[in-house]
């Protein structure tokens, strides 16, 4: 009877070993919901396959790499996408690289990173948005508020109005037919880090449309960029920004900055495409240069 009890004992301690040894190297059945405006992120391996399976009837395909450190094969029939890491052995450290998929008529975003530790996805699923994205009013037609000068908006009361409307609902209630929200959420990378447009405010008596953006410097070096060198856009057409602000224009490793872009007095409508435009990074430069 002792032995058969330490036996079972045994059994059971080994499975509990393999199980905390697998959930430690990875993650299994992991489900992703597309969207047009996000940049999704997906952890591999070299070595180890990872099977992504798209849900839906839409064609999938095809699909662009940034560069070759990440081997793939598609199976049309079955919808399942095969990534491995292409790196050479002995290969250490952290590698990135974008894929672009086109599902119907939409093209989505992924940033692939090869890594060698517990985020390694080895199944994932993929589906479209189930529903269109909540979160805003009713948006109201611009009203026709006179232009002003850069030096004319209260840029920090602005601020303080938007950033207390995202956290006090009561306040947010009583401006209700002042300020008006339009969530965006729009990733993209530059020099390595994610850059992400948050999301635009609407102020009705001043004609004034905020955006917000937010980066972080996800590398091991302090990077630069000045609220001035990025762009307002809407489709094809440039947006001119009456006035931006930001907190620091050198980010170290690790650190968080935030941009407001102020656009006054345009009668534009706050539910439209927006988009940044950010300097090339250091990458692009270098190959322009030939070096």
């Amino acid at each position: 009877m002792k032995i058969l009890l330490s036996i079972v004992v045994l059994v059971l301690s080994i499975a509990n070993s393999a199980a905390q040894t697998a959930s430690e190297f990875g993650n299994v059945n992991d489900t992703i919901e597309l969207s047009p405006n996000t940049l999704h992120h997906i952890y591999i391996a070299s070595g180890f396959n990872t099977t992504i399976r798209f849900h839906g009837s839409q064609p999938v395909g095809p699909f662009k790499f940034g560069s070759e450190i990440v081997a793939h094969g598609y199976d049309p029939e079955l919808r399942e996408l095969e990534l491995m890491g292409n790196l050479p052995e002995g290969t250490e450290g952290e590698y990135s690289t974008n894929m672009n998929v086109t599902i119907g008529d939409q093209t989505y975003v992924f940033l692939i990173h090869i890594v060698q530790d517990s985020r390694v996805q080895y199944s994932v699923t993929v589906s479209l948005p189930s529903g269109p994205r909540g979160g805003s009013q009713d948006l109201p037609i611009p009203s026709a508020a006179p232009r002003k000068k850069p030096f004319e908006i209260d840029t920090v009361a602005a601020i303080k109005l938007v950033e207390r409307g995202r956290t006090d609902p009561v306040f947010r209630q009583r401006m209700q037919n002042e300020m008006f929200t339009l969530p965006i959420g729009k990733d993209m990378v530059w020099n390595n880090c994610v850059y992400t447009l948050v999301d635009a405010h609407y102020l009705l008596s001043q004609d004034l449309i905020i955006l917000k953006a937010e980066w972080e410097n996800s590398t091991d070096k302090g990077i630069h960029l000045n609220v001035n060198q990025v762009e307002i856009w809407i489709r094809n057409h440039k947006v001119p920004v009456t006035a931006k602000q930001q907190y620091a224009s050198l980010l170290f490793p690790g650190q968080r900055d935030v941009h407001y872009f102020f656009i006054q007095g345009l009668r534009l409508n706050l539910d439209n495409a927006w988009s940044i435009r950010l300097p090339p990074d250091a990458e692009a430069v270098t190959r322009m240069l030939g070096n």
